[in-house]
């Protein structure tokens, strides 16, 4: 073989080599844009029937902060102690297939805050409210249901809460699935005593 037939056959080995680079980068590329435009599901509408899935408190938070807004009522703050209250609540009803608020006595809504250290000054008329639910499976459907009944709807819409904690628990072998608890809630501590100043005497006439 002369040269010149070596050299073409080389030019052609490097230009195969050279397309099949190009097209392995470029199918990268692709898969990359293709992972980049399929964002992940919205967490409103993300089903809950898996036993590691839980509600998203920030989601949960910013669609009931918005209704409130739409209200003219004050914006919520999430709570770790609120949040630890509502996943203790919501684990046992789904453990028990039963929607109740007083499925214990150490289940009440003010001793589930008492154990959780959110302050209260009469645990008995606790400042806290909650929302107590199972069979929604999305977020969506847990607040458009709330919304639809007047006693849930009046938790979402507590004038005085400032916090909010929620959580759900899913039980497959229960007749509703996910169990759900959303607290809302104001600290309730008790007031500085006013200093008392002993009262000056009238003068004697």
């Amino acid at each position: 073989m002369d040269k010149t037939a070596m050299m073409r056959k080389t030019q052609k080995t490097t230009s195969f080599a050279t397309k099949a680079a190009l097209v392995t980068l470029s199918s990268a590329l692709l898969a990359g844009c293709l992972e980049t435009t399929n964002p992940p599901q919205n967490p409103l509408y993300q089903r809950l029937t898996h036993t590691q899935q839980s509600v998203n408190p920030d989601a949960a938070l910013g669609l009931i902060n918005s209704y409130r807004q739409t209200k003219g009522l004050p914006l919520l703050a999430l709570d770790p102690r609120l949040m630890q209250a509502a996943r203790k609540q919501a684990i046992a009803m789904a453990d028990k297939g039963q929607v109740s608020s007083k499925l214990r006595k150490d289940l009440l809504l003010n001793q589930r805050l008492k154990q959780a250290n959110f302050p209260q000054t009469h645990p008995r008329q606790s400042k806290a409210a909650e929302n107590i639910s199972a069979g929604y499976w999305t977020l969506a459907e847990a607040f458009s249901g709330w919304r639809q009944s007047k006693r849930h709807n009046a938790v979402m819409l507590k004038q005085d809460a400032t916090h909010m904690g929620i959580a759900t628990a899913y039980n497959p072998n229960a007749k509703y699935g996910v169990y759900w608890s959303l607290i809302l809630a104001s600290p309730d501590t008790k007031p500085n005593k006013a200093t008392t100043t002993t009262p000056r005497p009238k003068p004697r006439q």
